[in-house]
């Protein structure tokens, strides 16, 4: 599953948590009560744990898009909207 699959809906996405329950409470990407990622997150739920190839290529698609280092702080930015970010994801194809 691509990333941009995940957050297949608004309430797919969250900010400042790399997942969320459907309650709002932060948890694993990779944990069953996971309802909504943010874009770290669901990177991570859909290509792998920490230094996965497939993960960090991900990563280096959407950093080298972006032109910026910190994707978690793009996605936490106050004005982002999850069309965004899902846009984005579409355009790298993560």
């Amino acid at each position: 599953m691509k990333a941009y699959e995940l957050l297949k809906n608004n309430s797919a996405w969250c900010q400042h948590a790399l997942a969320k329950t459907k309650t709002g409470k932060r948890t694993s990407p990779h944990s069953k009560t996971a309802t909504s990622w943010c874009l770290m997150g669901a990177v991570e739920k859909c290509y792998g744990r920490a230094y996965s190839l497939h993960k960090e290529a991900a990563l280096e698609a959407i950093r080298n898009h972006l032109g910026i280092w910190d994707c978690a702080m793009w996605n936490d930015e106050p004005h982002r909207t999850f069309k965004e970010v899902r846009a984005l994801l579409k355009k790298v194809n993560v």
